[in-house]
């Protein structure tokens, strides 16, 4: 809507308001989504949206991992799991 995305139940109900430049898919219950103001985060199936700032880009979930981007210099990557924890180190 407006140039924005969101997201909308089975119904067409929306459940989550068009406010996102980009959004992807839902895989695991999760879905990587870029904000103009806050830069890359996460929704997770009930609407939870939630921006991590150490990241500078999220990958799709798969198998309860996504491989995330530090937003600092390093451009080194690691993967979250669905609470935004860091668990495999960026190297």
């Amino acid at each position: 809507m407006n140039g924005k995305y969101g997201y909308m139940d089975r119904t067409g109900k929306i459940v989550v308001t068009p406010q996102f430049r980009r959004a992807w898919h839902f895989h695991d219950g999760m879905v990587p989504v870029d904000s103009d103001t806050e830069g890359h985060g996460t929704i997770n199936a009930v609407g939870k949206t939630t921006f991590p700032h150490q990241f500078a880009w999220i990958s799709d979930f798969s198998e309860g991992l996504a491989q995330a981007l530090m937003a600092d210099a390093s451009a080194k990557t690691g993967y979250i799991d669905h609470t935004r924890t860091l668990i495999i180190p960026a190297t």
